[in-house]
């Protein structure tokens, strides 16, 4: 059996109300920018909660055993198929995207005749958190909660909306247990590990008596910390005979280039002498990072941002007394509006630095497909080529395009093919205007994985290079581009 899935904001805010879990991830697109997926992420119980609805296709009936693992994130707006593989009360289901599965779902189940709906449980005391906790991971940070009841509630309205978008009918699952998964939700959001939290695996058995849920017999049991996996677990009792535990990873935090961190470095105050520099993509990541390099070494500095006004707004109080605008717009459609405004205020763009990239996830070729393929590499040209194609109206002899390419051309991982790609044409794009344009210079500079907010994992067995190292290092070699050239090919590592 499949089925195909899609989740959208009404799903997206009937399961926030149902389960009071207002974990930002979900919730907040600025905030998710911030984090490895760069957009919000669909609610790991919703998707089990629509998967369920799905194959059960009108059956009543009552979860025994159910184990999930949530292996990719699933994204609002994005179409899944759901694949079920049946065996008398044994159920294995699989949300995927193309070949890529996200969630895998293992469960046991007794079918039941059809039900009436359970009379709503009586009003309680309960008040959620208004935000997520965010206390730094030990063993010792959540020793409150260990040892005690769940504390926790639903609205039947909010509830009862939310199985009906899902496609549940009234009644067709024990209501203890549909209180059970918005609890573990809200438990892992809200609470442990609360604001940082990435839910990874939950399992549970449950006693046919159970009635309700939280009970008397409620426990959460022991809280534990991994601190080599960053990870946390909690284990505990569901009633007197059944147990559940849940795993969740603990996101770092968001990236933020201090310029403390910059000035560790040996810097040349008067390196670039007055140059006006333009950024595409300057004010998150590594164009942050090269964007406060290039200010602290005596460059003027226009920085580019389409969608991060804040980061733009922090970056103009850090950088308050240098020579540093920002500029909001998609670099590809308004490059000559912000290169005619950037003259204005900072004088002739003497140096284009071509950083902004599309949001870069790993998708196998299967799953992309031509169009797909062809549509990455559109996306990650156009930025490319509408601010070098600006910037050579207008620039001087001698002025300067770079390109911020990466190492992955010559060598990508699995999964990265379409990158790959789209840095090959554009580093090709960069030499074939090196010949038309012998009189201005050409930079193409191939960077290792670096720490930004897209590579900043909560669990990483390579970590990456340092985008400060690697921004003061690229600063170096476009000060020092020999005057016998137009054009400089140059891989970047952290030992220069």
């Amino acid at each position: 059996m499949s089925f195909d899935l899609t989740f959208d904001a009404q799903i997206r805010d009937a399961f926030a109300a149902a389960s009071h879990d207002r974990n930002p991830l979900h919730l907040n697109a600025d905030y998710a920018l911030h984090t490895q997926f760069g957009r919000p992420i669909v609610y790991g119980i919703c998707g089990v909660l629509a998967a369920l609805a799905r194959w059960s296709a009108d059956r009543d009936f009552a979860l025994r055993k159910l184990r999930v693992h949530f292996e990719r994130p699933l994204l609002y707006d994005t179409p899944y198929a759901i694949s079920v593989s049946e065996k008398g009360p044994d159920i294995k289901i699989k949300i995927t995207g193309g070949t890529t599965t996200h969630v895998s779902i293992a469960l046991s189940v007794e079918f039941l005749p059809e039900q009436e709906p359970a009379a709503p449980p009586a009003a309680s005391t309960f008040v959620p958190l208004d935000a997520p906790l965010s206390a730094t991971p030990s063993d010792a940070a959540y020793a409150n909660l260990a040892g005690g009841t769940p504390d926790f509630d639903t609205d039947p309205r909010a509830v009862a909306n939310l199985l009906a978008l899902l496609g549940f009918r009234p009644g067709q699952m024990p209501q203890a247990q549909v209180r059970f998964l918005l609890w573990a939700s809200y438990y892992v959001g809200m609470q442990v590990p609360g604001r940082q939290a990435l839910f990874s695996e939950l399992t549970a058995a449950f006693d046919e008596d159970i009635k309700s849920f939280p009970n008397s017999f409620s426990r959460i049991c022991e809280i534990q910390f991994d601190e080599r996996f960053n990870r946390i677990t909690t284990s505990g009792n569901l009633s007197e005979k059944s147990a559940f535990q849940t795993g969740a990873f603990v996101r770092p935090l968001p990236v933020n280039t201090a310029l403390a961190q910059i000035r560790r470095h040996k810097l040349e105050l008067e390196l670039f002498g007055g140059r006006t520099f333009v950024i595409s993509g300057g004010t998150r990541g590594f164009g942050e990072a090269l964007a406060k390099t290039i200010a602290l070494q005596g460059g003027k500095v226009a920085a580019n941002f389409r969608a991060s006004a804040r980061d733009a707004a922090r970056m103009a109080r850090e950088l308050d007394g240098f020579a540093f605008r920002t500029y909001a717009g998609d670099i590809g459609d308004v490059a000559q509006d912000i290169l005619r405004q950037a003259t204005l205020d900072l004088g002739p763009i003497e140096v284009c630095i071509c950083n902004a990239s599309p949001p870069i996830e790993a998708r196998k070729l299967a799953d992309l497909g031509n169009d797909g393929l062809a549509r990455f590499v559109a996306q990650s040209l156009a930025p490319t080529m509408g601010l070098v194609s600006a910037f050579l109206k207008t620039a001087p002899e001698g002025g300067m395009a770079v390109l911020i390419s990466s190492v992955y051309v010559a060598d990508a991982p699995k999964d990265f093919a379409h990158y790959a790609a789209a840095k090959a044409a554009q580093e090709n794009l960069f030499e074939n205007l090196a010949r038309e344009y012998p009189r201005q210079r050409f930079l193409v500079a191939r960077l290792p994985r670096i720490l930004t907010d897209q590579t900043n994992l909560a669990y990483d067995r390579e970590k990456p290079q340092s985008s400060v190292d690697i921004a003061v290092a690229l600063a170096r070699i476009i000060a020092a581009f020999p005057a016998q050239s137009n054009f400089l090919h140059t891989t970047i590592g952290v030992d220069r």
